[in-house]
């Protein structure tokens, strides 16, 4: 073998590699080369069973690397139970924890990490850190995450929980959004609770207290399902189909039924095609085919009764309204439907909806601004209990540009007074004479002595309709129904006409028992409507006597006046009915400034149930 000395040169060395000759290093060169580490030993499966069995960790954490892996490939290829076996995953992990045990970094990572680990929570926690503190890198990362993760959920945990308590306390205030955000939590929750119950249950894990079940609703999700119904919250319904559509069809029915009455308010409420659920065509059609086998008929059809009484209840008009007025619970903000259905609801006796459609016209919100007539609304609302009328009153009244206003009206309808009506009628009217007072206002209707003014009529009518002024009642009412000055307000012109009818003013009586057969402003009650004409017709009123004539020889009327002076022999009725067939009932006084009235026991508890 050829060897090079230290003083062979470069050149020498470079000739020598083209020629391929061999080349051997120095011997001091030789002597400090490392020697290559030997091969570690490959076990056999009996050894590392055998080395196991002796306590050697990684003995033990090879083969549980291998039941690991079979079982992976065994639930790849779906030959093999996945997670649902407790007592098969204990097995398949055996070697995995006893490694752990025994101080193996990775098999600890495993046990706090492998979806096999039937760890609790804290356990998982306990064997990252035994890693960790090991060296195990990823251990290390994982703990680190995890640790940072937990002050953030601390953070977000402390969040959540002080805004479910906000919205808890709004949805007490029966605030819509509100209650559909608690609710939803709430059902979160639930279902949460049911997933990790599950999971447990299939791990071998005891689970303390009664297990939650799908559906279930307790006090407060019952209150807040109640606001959403109440106040036609869209998702809101939808919500609660979904989840007691299963557990409790009469209330999902409910919901199901709201959904579609409320596509008829706006389009933006409409069913649209794709949509998830039963906010689609398809899927509503689907639900409602789905309940039906799940309620009896009779049941069904009462439910769809009470669903279209309760939502064209004045309450619910007004629900809408206030959703469509301030644009919330998913409906576009509309101050001109807002108006119509406060109208349609102030018509029907609500004293919330005059006191809201004051508050549009004052701001002018759906039509034009014009303060006095808000005015005015707010003092109607008030005389029918409305608290919050009162309360706009007096911020109306220490309003120095209002005040104005108001004197400045004042004193042009005082001018008007002055210049068009005769002095010495004025005078008596002033003084406080009702007779006075309804003259000066049927001749503004009319417009024969002085030029026809519907705002100086409605004001003298209604100041002599307060001390019970037959005639100014009997007016008011006409110009009520008519909508003279006034938009036409069939309620309020029923009770005008039965509080003049209770004075035994013939016409009103009249009038008030043809709206109570027509059902105009009022329940249809034909009984009642019958004694009413009988009454004025007793009195000689021409058209009371030919109605009275028609209506008393109907074979419908005869049935039930039969029946009427037969139950009243019986003694099953109370003393209006008592009084025999024909007899009107005795007055009573009139509820909601005089819009809804009981005429007899039951007529109106279904309205007077409604108040707002």
């Amino acid at each position: 073998m050829l060897r090079l000395s230290s003083s062979f040169s470069p050149r020498a060395f470079t000739c020598l590699l083209f020629l391929g000759g061999p080349i051997s290093l120095p011997l001091s060169a030789q002597e400090t080369r490392p020697k290559p580490a030997a091969a570690p030993k490959v076990l056999t499966l009996d050894e590392h069973r055998t080395a196991a069995a002796a306590g050697n960790a990684e003995s033990m954490y090879r083969l549980g690397l291998a039941d690991i892996q079979r079982r992976q490939l065994e639930s790849n290829q779906q030959t093999g139970p996945y997670c649902n076996d407790p007592q098969r995953n204990a097995t398949d992990f055996r070697w995995i924890m006893s490694a752990a045990r025994a101080g193996h970094p990775g098999a600890q990572f495993l046990a706090a990490t492998h979806w096999l680990s039937a760890e609790t929570a804290a356990g998982k926690r306990t064997w990252l850190e035994k890693a960790a503190a090991q060296g195990h890198v990823t251990a290390k990362e994982r703990l680190a995450a995890d640790n940072k993760a937990a002050v953030g959920q601390l953070s977000a945990d402390a969040a959540e929980a002080k805004a479910a308590a906000e919205d808890e306390k709004l949805a007490e205030a029966k605030d819509p959004d509100a209650a559909y955000r608690a609710l939803r939590r709430r059902i979160g929750q639930i279902a949460k609770a049911i997933s990790e119950n599950f999971v447990a249950q299939q791990r071998g894990q005891r689970v303390a207290g009664p297990p939650p079940q799908m559906g279930q609703m307790d006090g407060d999700m019952t209150k807040w399902a109640d606001t959403l119904v109440e106040a036609g919250h869209p998702a809101g319904a939808s919500l609660i189909y979904g989840w007691c559509s299963d557990t409790q069809p009469r209330l999902a029915y409910l919901a199901l039924l709201l959904r579609r009455e409320l596509t008829t308010l706006h389009p933006d409420l409409a069913l649209k095609e794709g949509a998830p659920g039963i906010e689609s065509p398809a899927g509503w059609a689907k639900a409602q085919e789905l309940l039906r086998t799940k309620l009896a008929p009779a049941l069904r059809t009462e439910i769809e009764g009470t669903a279209t009484r309760l939502f064209a209840s004045p309450g619910w008009l007004v629900s809408y309204g206030i959703n469509f007025l301030k644009g919330r619970s998913g409906y576009p903000q509309d101050y001109d439907q807002a108006v119509r259905l406060y109208r349609k609801a102030a018509d029907a006796g609500s004293s919330a909806a005059t006191y809201n459609l004051a508050t549009c016209y004052w701001s002018g919100l759906g039509v034009p601004r014009d303060q006095p007539a808000a005015y005015d609304l707010m003092k109607k609302a008030q005389a029918m209990g409305c608290k919050e009328a009162a309360q706009g009153i007096a911020v109306a009244e220490k309003d120095p540009a209002f005040a104005r206003l108001l004197a400045n009206r004042q004193n042009q309808a005082d001018a008007w007074d002055l210049a068009h009506v005769d002095g010495e009628l004025l005078q008596r009217a002033l003084s406080g004479e009702a007779k006075a007072q309804s003259a000066i206002g049927l001749a503004c209707v009319e417009g024969k002595q002085v030029p026809q003014n519907y705002d100086r009529a409605f004001y003298w009518l209604s100041r002599a309709a307060e001390k019970e002024q037959p005639g100014a009642l009997h007016n008011l009412g006409m110009m009520f129904a008519k909508g003279y000055g006034r938009p036409a307000d069939q309620a309020a012109a029923f009770g005008y006409y039965l509080r003049a009818a209770q004075t035994g003013l013939a016409v009103s009586q009249y009038n008030a028992g043809i709206n109570l057969l027509k059902g105009e402003g009022v329940p249809t009650d034909v009984l009642a409507g019958h004694d009413w004409i009988k009454r004025a017709a007793d009195q000689g009123h021409a058209m009371a006597k030919d109605a009275y004539a028609k209506i008393s020889a109907t074979p419908d009327m005869k049935l039930l006046l039969a029946q009427r002076e037969e139950a009243a022999t019986k003694g099953k009725l109370g003393k209006n009915a008592a009084a025999g067939p024909g007899a009107a009932p005795a007055p009573t006084a009139p509820v909601l400034d005089g819009k809804v009235a009981a005429l007899n026991p039951g007529t109106f508890a279904a309205l007077q149930r409604i108040k707002t």
